[in-house]
C-alpha cells in the first residue's frame, strides 16, 4: 500500500477500530498505538488537524478504551506506517486499567485467573492461544470426517453428574 512512497506522503482516507493501547504526547501532536486481532498501527492526531476541542478530547481517552478512526495513511521521517486522526468516536470505555506498558502482566498467579488481561497484554500468550485454537480445530475436522463423536465429559467434577 506505501511501497515506494515518500514519508509524509498520504493515501486515501481509511476507517479501523481497535483498542487504545499507549497514547504519547509530543507538543501539538499525540502519538498512540490502536491495537486489535490483527496487530498495532500508530495513530497521529495533531492539534491544528482536529481543532482544540476534538484534539482535547482524543487527549483524554483512556488506555484500553475501544475507538474508531478515519484518515488518511502515511510513512514518518522514521519509516513507521501511521494514521493520521482526522476523525475518531469512542465505541466503548475501559472501566478497568491495563496493565502497564513496559512490565506488561508479569505475576502468574494474575494472568492464569485474568485471562482477558493475559491476551490483551501480552502477544506471546495470544500466539499460544491461537495455535491451540488451530490444533483442536484440526483434531476436530479430522475426527469428524472419519465418523467419530465428540462426548464430552465432566473430568473436574468431584462427583460424577449427569
Amino acid at each position: 500500500m506505501l511501497e515506494g512512497r515518500d514519508a509524509g506522503e498520504r493515501t486515501e482516507a481509511i476507517t479501523i477500530a481497535g483498542r487504545l493501547m499507549v497514547k504519547r504526547l509530543h507538543g501539538g501532536s499525540t502519538f498512540a498505538d490502536l491495537q486489535d486481532g490483527a496487530g498495532r498501527m500508530q495513530l497521529m492526531a495533531r492539534r491544528d488537524a482536529l481543532g482544540e476541542e476534538r484534539y482535547e478530547a482524543f487527549g483524554d481517552l483512556d488506555t484500553g478504551d475501544i475507538v474508531g478512526i478515519q484518515g488518511p495513511v502515511f510513512r514518518t521521517r522514521r519509516g513507521e506506517v501511521s494514521v493520521e486522526v482526522q476523525d475518531f468516536k469512542l465505541l466503548a470505555k475501559s472501566l478497568q486499567p491495563l496493565p502497564e506498558k513496559w512490565h506488561g502482566l508479569k505475576d502468574v498467579e494474575i494472568r492464569y485467573r485474568q485471562r482477558h488481561l493475559d491476551l490483551i497484554s501480552n502477544p506471546e500468550s495470544r500466539a499460544v492461544f491461537e495455535l491451540r485454537s488451530r490444533v483442536i480445530s484440526g483434531m476436530r475436522r479430522f475426527l469428524d470426517s472419519r465418523g467419530f463423536l465428540e462426548v464430552e465429559t465432566p473430568v473436574l467434577h468431584s462427583i460424577a453428574g449427569g
